[in-house]
């Protein structure tokens, strides 16, 4: 095993066997050569086979060779790479659109409001286009975890030793400066992909910085213009204020002459009322008295005079019946008076509502326009959070990919 760090390598030799830690005889390379024997006698082919007889393996000698394995450190890393370059391992990584140019766009298109509003939603989706997998090969390299792992561990029992005769290596095919060229491209794949990762996040970050600026004039804006509203509609409210407060005056004085003249009209009525409820109150009395003298005669068996009440009584009926006729009609006359008054006045009070609101339309003009320019600008406000949040989670998602 080499250690490729310099010009000038170090090479350490990695035993055949790991004693274990509870062993107390001494393992000399004769027992070494002993293990060596047994296992290779038990992998070896005896005579076989019934109808074609297979030859006897035999074991003509044993050799003592080291296989040659690299060890470069790169990053926090040790890469190991097969010396005999029977092994290759491949690294996956995706693209991604491209960041440089979406930066370049980014910084033209911050120079105003609007066009940084335009580069947003022009670019809404340009990180969600599908990432496209690549992959890098590297030659020799051992990546499979479990050898590694393995690997690591038994790196313990290596010793320094620079004696090759002793070592008995196996020439290496793969040297020094074919590995330096692998790392060489592995290190300039993994820098041009971290830099990508780091340029993803300074997109965020001066996507963010834009946005918070714009939305923060913004907001500016929205509190001049309701500040500069609000001083043109006090303005227009103490000259219109003389004209709302005469349409006003009018409208009690046309409120009130209406009233005294209903008042006028009503008063009649009401005595006529007033009168129609004393007469029937009469005339039930003279009813019922009526009644009550009818009732006595015929209990005297005064037949002539029962019959004189009697018609008296019929009399009386139908005086009563008028007066109940005319008292109805005085408070049908009542009713449509009232309501008569009650559709008046409700015509007086659209007829203010309608000149204030002429008197007051000046005002009502620069509350919608006060309205109108808010509601833009919080939109405005609204669009720029919502796409900047859209494509911040875009290329977040990007960058973890890489």
């Amino acid at each position: 095993m080499s250690e490729g760090k310099t010009r000038r390598n170090n090479q350490w030799f990695l035993p055949f066997a790991v004693l274990s830690e509870h062993r107390t005889e001494p393992f000399t390379p004769e027992v070494e050569a002993a293990a060596i024997f047994s296992l290779a006698e038990l992998d070896r082919a005896k005579s076989s086979g019934l109808i074609t007889k297979q030859p006897e393996e035999r074991i003509t000698y044993i050799a003592k060779l080291s296989y040659p394995i690299w060890l470069f450190p790169w990053s926090e890393l040790s890469l190991i790479f097969d010396g005999l370059n029977q092994n290759s391992s491949s690294l996956d990584y995706v693209t991604v659109p491209d960041v440089d140019a979406f930066i370049d766009n980014l910084r033209r298109g911050a120079r105003t409001q609007e066009t940084h509003m335009a580069f947003l939603s022009d670019n809404i989706n340009y990180f969600q286009t599908p990432a496209v997998a690549k992959t890098f090969f590297v030659n020799g390299l051992m990546h499979e975890p479990q050898f590694q792992t393995e690997f690591n561990g038994y790196r313990r029992e290596a010793s320094k030793t620079n004696d090759e005769k002793l070592m008995g290596l196996i020439i290496p095919t793969l040297d020094e400066a074919v590995i330096s060229s692998e790392i060489h491209e592995l290190e300039n794949t993994h820098s041009a992909l971290s830099s990508r990762v780091e340029n993803l996040y300074k997109c965020i970050k001066l996507l963010s910085k834009v946005t918070r600026q714009y939305v923060k004039e913004l907001r500016i804006r929205v509190k001049d213009d309701e500040e500069d509203f609000d001083s043109k509609i006090k303005e227009k409210e103490l000259a219109v204020a003389p004209r709302i407060n005469q349409i006003k005056d009018e409208y009690d004085f046309q409120t009130t002459s209406l009233a005294k003249s209903f008042e006028k009209k009503r008063l009649p009525i009401e005595k006529e009322k007033k009168r129609l409820e004393k007469s029937r109150e009469k005339a039930v009395s003279k009813l019922e008295r009526g009644k009550l003298e009818a009732k006595t005669h015929a209990e005297k068996n005064q037949r002539a005079a029962e019959e004189r009440w009697k018609k008296k009584n019929n009399k009386t009926k139908k005086e009563l019946s008028e007066i109940e006729n005319q008292l109805k009609q005085t408070e049908k006359n009542l009713k449509d008076l009232e309501e008569k008054r009650a559709d008046e006045i409700f015509k007086l009070h659209e007829e203010q509502e309608t000149k204030v609101k002429e008197a007051r339309q000046c005002l009502i003009e620069l509350e919608a326009s006060r309205d109108a320019k808010i509601l833009i600008h919080t939109q405005e406000i609204e669009t720029l959070e919502i796409q900047t949040m859209k494509i911040s989670d875009q290329i977040n998602r990007t960058a973890k990919l890489l």
